[in-house]
């Protein structure tokens, strides 16, 4: 890439560029990163560890299981500490209750069973449930609170639609030895099924959407039936397919699971020294992976592991990522609880073979943690945890982060081209907050292996520059431009001849904060005012001539600039590549005027299209383009044609005259189903001449309705007045017509009911409480 003065520079930007072309001190970990979000290298983050002193450690042995079903009400299991003697009850909190109450087990007077509303009921109340011992909780897809018995080696399935203290016991087959099974934790799988973790017997239980346990593997091979055919291949009777458990011979002591969504799962194990063991199960339960939660583990091979040691699991969580459809990822992040209790650690998935996993430079803190389970919610991409008892909080990140305070990055060798090249400048658009700084050391030689023992020069401090060098270019929006400490920082390389140059920058930070460098543009060779322009008797002296030719290369900074920017004026007359800032300006030339609500994308889009909408101006297609570039501007081009009316027909514009004899609804205005006319021709004639009505189906702001007219007062014709309607695009006999101001599906009118504000038939429900279902039983006393 060259300038207007034929000076080349080379370029470092983006994560490849930085990373693929430094090089590590020897015997150093790296110590910067490359932040994806602003897209530039800084200090590396470290690990923020909440000490406390005196701490208790939580057991996890005790953690009480929790879930949340579609509808957000909660559900956990609660322990009550009673005249010495401990039970175990299943709590639930209502979406839009202000406090929970006990689900299970309820007393006889509160059963529903017994309620005189029913009219078919026992004669006498039913007795109070039996209470045993709870441990492991999970609401299943299908409407199903399950919970295990340890105590009696079995699952309570309740019914959530029926809410009658009633539930299912489903026995678990007897562990080896013949113990009964010690359901410990539980947790909902996509597909509508369970699994069930056995802690003590090291083993894992995975139930189908109807709450039947499934085979791993058969149990019993394929025998000779006693009838066999005189002739042909024998017969065998099929093999026996029983259900079997999934043993986790390979771990310790394993103690929460977490499922992914293609059906695989994570499993935590948790010895009781040392670090915590993450495995990663298909979705058969097969295939195991593990990962020791060892911080250097967790972090690139090339970082600085920050010394902070290893990760004692409590509990975690996995929330995957979405694409841009809404469907659920592998990717995703996982929450491990510290049995501190103080905070959480985000680790991210890298890659599942060979399984990685990167712990997040994040802190979350967690306050007054209560020893119920961690739930995630997959809909909102949320973690929650429960806070004493009280209320449910995610789990977000403090903006309290530390850094490294110093990194040395050392750049490969870049190429001058030619022999004796002396380097020009270098130019960085960074962001350097207070008490940091970027100290440049640099050095030259003619070959590469030469530059091993050329020696680090210091370079000048960087100084910020007005604007940066190459023109129309800017990597900062306006926000950061508006910052005194974010530009382009710009020092003039000193005396530093030689094909090959080699670079070594030094990031400085408190601690708090760290500069932040997104790119870095190395200019070669030197362009000098002092040899292109003045006569030779100025180059005698060497010390003259040194200082002579760095003066001048004040002006010639800012010359070059000037002279770019009129060399690539073209730069301007492009919509696609025109600054942000210049649009009104290349807008005036066609006589545009540019609404100010709109994004950068309507307005390039308009100015692109303006030699058709100029033809259209005024009429009703170019006022329906200018408000349909205002509501859906993803339609992108296809705005700018004759037949849009077809491609979005739910805004549309009815002229009043097509109404003289005809009723409104018959031009495409719902809103006015009857004729209205007068004995009088000329009045109403009067009444429907130059006029229209725009009808807008989506329910809008008032900012948005104010920003419409505002549109239609710019383009419609002066000596012609309108109205704004609203109008609900469901189907009203009598009102509207079927196909043609009605929609299919859920449109725009189809809002969430509020009580008390929405009019009835013109909202809905939003998620309505199915009380009656047609794909299952529901289960009752």
């Amino acid at each position: 890439m060259r300038d207007v003065n034929d000076t080349r520079y080379h370029l470092f930007l983006g994560r490849s560029d930085w990373e693929e072309r430094s090089l590590l001190e020897r015997g150093q970990g790296r110590r910067w990163e490359y932040d994806e979000a602003r897209e530039g290298i800084r200090l590396q983050a470290e690990i923020f560890t909440f000490q406390q002193s005196g701490a208790i450690a939580l057991d996890p042995t005790q953690r009480r299981d929790s879930d949340r079903d579609v509808y957000g009400h909660w559900y956990w299991i609660e322990v009550i500490e009673q005249e010495n003697e401990i039970r175990t009850q299943i709590h639930a909190r209502w979406a839009e209750a202000t406090a929970p109450e006990v689900l299970f087990p309820r007393p006889a007077a509160e059963c529903l069973n017994s309620s005189p509303s029913r009219p078919f009921r026992p004669a006498a109340p039913s007795s109070a449930t039996r209470e045993e011992r709870l441990a492991g909780l999970a609401v299943m897809r299908e409407g199903y609170l399950v919970v295990g018995s340890p105590s009696t080696g079995s699952l309570l399935a309740f019914d959530l639609y029926a809410l009658d203290n009633a539930y299912l016991r489903l026995p678990l087959p007897p562990a080896a030895g013949g113990e009964p099974a010690a359901p410990f934790d539980l947790a909902a799988l996509p597909d509508g099924g369970l699994l069930v973790l056995d802690r003590q017997h090291r083993q894992l239980w995975r139930l189908d959407q109807r709450l039947r346990l499934l085979p791993v593997q058969p149990r019993t091979a394929a025998v000779f039936t006693p009838f066999q055919p005189k002739s042909g291949a024998p017969r065998r009777s099929r093999s026996a397919t029983l259900p079997s458990a999934i043993l986790l011979t390979e771990t310790t002591n394993p103690i929460a699971l977490a499922p992914l969504p293609d059906g695989s799962f994570w499993l935590l194990d948790q010895p009781d020294s040392g670090a915590a063991i993450l495995w990663h199960y298909d979705r058969e339960g097969q295939n195991p992976r593990s990962l020791t939660l060892l911080i250097s583990n967790l972090v690139e091979a090339e970082a600085d592991d920050l010394n902070l040691g290893q990760i004692r699991g409590y509990d975690l969580t996995y929330v995957p990522d979405r694409d841009l459809r809404g469907r659920f990822l592998a990717t995703g992040t996982l929450f491990v609880v510290d049995q501190s209790g103080n905070q959480a650690y985000g680790l991210r998935l890298a890659s599942l073979e060979p399984l990685q996993l990167r712990i997040e430079r994040r802190y979350y803190p967690l306050r007054q943690l209560d020893t119920v389970s961690f739930v995630a919610t997959w809909s909102e991409g949320e973690a929650y945890y429960l806070q004493a008892s009280d209320r449910w909080l995610p789990i977000k990140a403090l903006p309290r982060q530390r850094y490294e305070t110093e990194a040395t990055l050392t750049l490969a060798a870049l190429d001058g081209k030619e022999p004796g090249c002396l380097w020009h400048r270098l130019c960085i658009d960074a962001c350097l907050p207070p008490e940091t700084a970027l100290q440049i050391e640099a050095r030259a030689a003619e070959t590469i292996a030469d530059l091993e023992w050329a020696t680090w020069q210091r370079q000048p401090t960087p100084y910020r520059r007005p604007a940066v060098e190459v023109p129309y270019s800017n990597l900062w929006s306006e926000i950061d431009r508006e910052d005194p400490h974010t530009g382009t920082w710009e020092l003039l390389f000193q005396q530093l001849p030689g094909r090959y140059l080699q670079l070594r920058l030094a990031l400085i930070g408190n601690g708090r904060s760290s500069p932040l460098v997104r790119s870095l543009r190395v200019h070669y060779p030197r362009f000098s005012y002092l040899r292109q322009y003045l006569p030779a008797v100025y180059q005698q002296d060497l010390a003259s001539q040194t200082f002579l030719d760095q003066f001048l290369a004040n002006p010639e900074g800012i010359f070059t600039t000037v002279e770019g920017l009129i060399a690539q004026a073209q730069t301007l007359f492009d919509v696609r590549t025109v600054p942000t800032d210049a649009l009104d300006w290349l807008a005036d030339w066609f006589g545009l005027a540019l609404e100010p609500g709109w994004s950068e994308y309507q307005r390039r889009l308009l100015i692109a299209q303006a030699p058709y909408f100029f033809h259209r101006r005024g009429t009703t297609v170019g006022i329906l383009q200018a408000i349909l570039l205002t509501l859906y501007p993803e339609f992108g081009p296809r705005l700018f044609q004759d037949d849009v009316a077809q491609l979005c027909p739910t805004v549309r514009i009815v002229e009043q005259f097509l109404t003289r004899t005809w009723p409104g609804v018959a031009a495409g205005d719902p809103t006015d189903p009857e004729l209205t006319l007068t004995a009088n021709v000329q009045a109403d004639a009067k009444a429907r001449a130059h006029r229209f009505t725009v009808l807008l189906p989506t329910p809008l702001t008032s900012a948005t309705e104010t920003l419409i007219r505002r549109i239609v007062e710019l383009e419609k014709p002066a000596h012609t007045a309108f109205t704004i309607k609203q109008y609900w695009a469901l189907f009203r006999v009598g009102e509207v017509r079927l196909g043609w101001d009605t929609v299919l599906g859920q449109g725009g009118q189809f809002e969430t009911f509020v009580l008390g504000q929405s009019a009835l038939a013109e909202a809905t429900l939003a998620a309505a409480f199915p009380y009656t279902l047609n794909n299952r039983t529901v289960l009752a006393c």
